[in-house]
């Protein structure tokens, strides 16, 4: 057995799993002002996520994550993004994710993503912004077409429950990617890390130590050395 922990790139519970050893990155709210206290093998990532974006909290949000980025533990800017599926505009919703990238690339950190039915969106702000962020794009769910547009500009994409799922298709299409552009996370589903790595090294016919072994080698590519 290799001693390289489970990796939880995007998640909503703060525990770590308790049937292995687990690194964390849990997503903290930019406008809740709160900022846990340091534990072992957890980081944060904190950003505005484009559900409860107003005018209000885009102002104190975004105050409060340029305040909150002092601390060490804080790794990554997010979950930030654009989503279809919300009443928010979209011209608001892409200038919030515009200062999230512009934030992102000022203290070199990357960018946790939350798309719904936007990629193209996502990718142009990039480019126009002439960005270079190391992206992960969480819970991705999208066909292997859209997979292979963001890979092919070196963006990361995280798979969670939805592996579960035969019908879904991240399941239909995670074996199918580079091994280097995968990340696995639990978000806020009812599995633990351990069960999406086994169901992930199942559908990539590898074993789990192997699979652990991937993703560090991903996350000290994407993070550098944390852990």
């Amino acid at each position: 057995m290799t001693n390289i922990p489970f990796i939880d790139i995007h998640t909503h519970h703060h525990r770590n799993a308790s049937e292995e050893p687990c690194v964390s990155v849990i997503n903290l709210f930019a406008e809740d002002d709160k900022m846990p206290a340091s534990r072992k093998n957890t980081f944060y990532s904190m950003g505005l996520h484009p559900w409860h974006i107003s005018s209000e909290k885009v102002k104190t949000g975004l105050a409060n994550l340029e305040q909150s980025l002092k601390n060490k533990d804080i790794i990554a800017i997010g979950e930030t993004g654009l989503d279809r599926a919300v009443d928010t505009p979209m011209d608001v919703q892409k200038t919030v994710f515009e200062k999230h990238l512009l934030i992102a690339q000022d203290i070199k950190k990357p960018i946790i993503v939350h798309c719904v039915r936007a990629y193209p969106d996502v990718v142009e702000i990039y480019k126009n912004l002439k960005v270079n962020l190391n992206m992960i794009f969480h819970g991705f769910g999208g066909n292997l077409q859209t997979a292979g547009s963001l890979i092919r500009h070196g963006f990361y994409l995280s798979f969670g429950g939805d592996l579960m799922k035969p019908k879904k298709n991240a399941a239909a299409i995670f074996k199918m990617l580079p091994k280097v552009n995968i990340f696995l996370e639990t978000d806020e589903s009812e599995y633990s890390i351990g069960e999406i790595y086994h169901q992930a090294a199942l559908l990539m016919e590898i074993n789990v130590d192997e699979l652990k072994k991937i993703i560090h080698h991903n996350f000290l590519n994407c993070f550098g050395k944390l852990i």
